[in-house]
């Protein structure tokens, strides 16, 4: 792997084991939203929302998520692992979801 004047590199196994966490808990969260459509199904419309709101980001969430492991995984491994040395930019707006 080649050095980087990036200050962010992303790393394969931090990339990995992260991302499999975010996904162990974007599971939860159906768990959770099941759980809640099915027992408040009567509550306020402006809760429901806000609900809803937060499951839509927490899905645009992973969608970054399982496209950047599919740029770093299948991308890196046919350039040589040059891209690891890279930052993708919507990894930055990953994280402020």
């Amino acid at each position: 792997m080649e050095t980087s004047s990036n200050p962010f590199p992303v790393q394969p196994t931090g990339f990995l084991v992260g991302s499999y966490i975010a996904l162990i808990l974007y599971g939860l969260h159906l768990t959770q939203l099941h759980s809640y459509l099915s027992r408040y199904a009567y509550d306020s419309f402006r809760t429901r929302l806000l609900v809803l709101w937060v499951f839509t980001l927490s899905t645009f969430q992973v969608v970054i998520i399982i496209t950047a492991g599919w740029k770093y995984f299948v991308g890196g491994l046919s350039d040589g692992g040059k891209i690891w040395g890279e930052f993708w930019d919507p990894l930055s707006v990953q994280d402020g979801l």
